[in-house]
């Protein structure tokens, strides 16, 4: 007998809530971890208020189940089970970003003090990797359930904030050492050869 429509998709979602509160959790431990060290946080001017981002998160699991259930749950299957691969890859490159940085991987914009540059792992390709997977995220996981009115407002509420929040945690990544001579030619969240520029020719 065939799964009701609306099942895989809240499997997804469901997965993807209990992905998010884990990553609070641990959070929350490497910054009490740190502060305990003795640590102080090197916050970069500009960042988005942390509850507007935690506020649009939320939005990114109500919305969509929300459109999806009064349009009867209409995204085709090969759409569906498409965005379910890029949304396993998305999750395998998140790992990978959270164990190369081990207790400096944080949810706060900031970097703190005893912390050091890292530049192997996802970060051999793109300055950005875990935020290129949340962009995924928001990208991919609306369209899975067919909710494209919840995809057009999430993205045009988060694509600002997470721009934002890179540029000030780029400022205080600038605070341990040589963030732009170090990273600064990488690509910021696709992993695509850029053209050189005069700026990268005076560096070299």
């Amino acid at each position: 007998m065939a799964l009701p429509p609306y099942v895989p998709a809240v499997a997804v979602f469901g997965v993807l809530l209990a992905q998010r509160v884990s990553e609070v959790v641990l959070s929350a431990r490497h910054v009490a971890r740190a502060r305990a060290s003795g640590a102080s946080p090197l916050a970069g001017p500009g960042s988005p208020p942390e509850w507007l981002l935690y506020a649009v998160h939320t939005l990114f699991f109500v919305l969509p189940p929300v459109e999806a259930y009064l349009r009867g749950w209409p995204a085709p299957p090969l759409l569906f089970w498409f965005g379910v691969g890029a949304l396993l890859v998305a999750q395998v490159v998140r790992l990978t970003t959270m164990r190369t940085l081990g207790g400096m991987w944080r949810i706060p914009a900031h970097a703190f003090s005893g912390d050091h540059l890292v530049t192997d792992g996802p970060y051999r390709f793109v300055r950005h990797p875990n935020h290129a997977v949340v962009l995924l995220e928001f990208l991919v996981a609306p369209l899975l359930v067919g909710a494209t009115d919840a995809w057009l407002v999430l993205n045009l509420l988060h694509t600002p904030l997470l721009i934002a929040r890179v540029r000030c945690e780029e400022r205080s990544l600038a605070r341990l050492g040589p963030y732009a001579e170090l990273l600064g030619a990488r690509p910021m969240f696709l992993p695509v050869p850029r053209r050189a520029t005069s700026r990268d020719a005076r560096r070299s």
